[in-house]
């Protein structure tokens, strides 16, 4: 059945029984407010109003109204719609976004970092030297010339290791005294600016009036961050 708050209008449905056959007294959650609520079907007893005296008598106190019981109604109301979870929609668009990202790292590991970069134009290591080589298979010739002056030469090679070709930068030489101080430093162009996978090229190079006291030659390639 249905019951329908006389203060406030708030409706509740309970079950049909929950009244019973004498009517009860409810309260309503919502306003507070007090009513005995009879079954359906059945009006409240009407009493008959006896004739007033001619010496109206003062009229009896009315009987305290029973006390409502606790019986809560409130969970008999209609549902209300619920409300949508801000954090919860963030959740899971997080979650989203991290599997895609575990998802392109699988995806560079499986495939290759040097390939991706290969099919893009820049060359294995994004366009850095660490994937080719320097090798200096013999010894660096010095001698001092007729003139006096001292003459460094050297023969040397670029190696590429990798199964993709590759760009060859500028050749960096410098050479170090005994405490690793460069006391002398030239750049070496290299013989090609390209090498097929697997390739080498080989290099001479020559310099004059060089330090005496320089003890030890370092290579790199320019712009290489090692």
């Amino acid at each position: 059945m249905i019951l329908e708050c006389p203060s406030c209008k708030t409706r509740y449905t309970i079950p049909d029984d929950a009244i019973g056959i004498n009517g009860r007294a409810v309260r309503c959650a919502k306003c507070g407010h007090s009513w005995h609520q009879w079954p359906p079907g059945q009006e409240p007893p009407i009493v008959a109003k006896a004739p007033e005296p001619e010496a109206a008598a003062p009229p009896p106190e009315p009987e305290p109204a029973p006390p409502a019981d606790d019986y809560d109604y409130g969970g008999y109301d209609e549902p209300i719609p619920s409300r949508r979870n801000p954090a919860k929609r963030w959740t899971i668009i997080a979650a989203v976004i991290g599997l895609l990202l575990l998802a392109g790292a699988a995806a560079l590991q499986f495939v290759g970092l040097d390939k991706i970069r290969g099919q893009l134009g820049f060359g294995a290591g994004g366009g850095s030297t660490v994937s080719l080589l320097l090798e200096v298979p013999r010894k660096p010739e010095r001698r001092t010339l007729a003139s006096g002056n001292e003459l460094f030469a050297l023969t040397g090679r670029v190696v590429n290791p990798t199964r993709e070709r590759q760009s060859v930068p500028d050749i960096q030489a410098e050479l170090q005294d005994s405490e690793g101080r460069v006391v002398y430093n030239w750049v070496i162009t290299p013989p090609m600016r390209t090498l097929a996978p697997g390739a080498a090229a080989e290099f001479n190079a020559a310099e004059v009036d060089v330090p005496k006291g320089a003890r030890e030659l370092k290579l790199s390639f320019v712009g290489s961050r090692s």
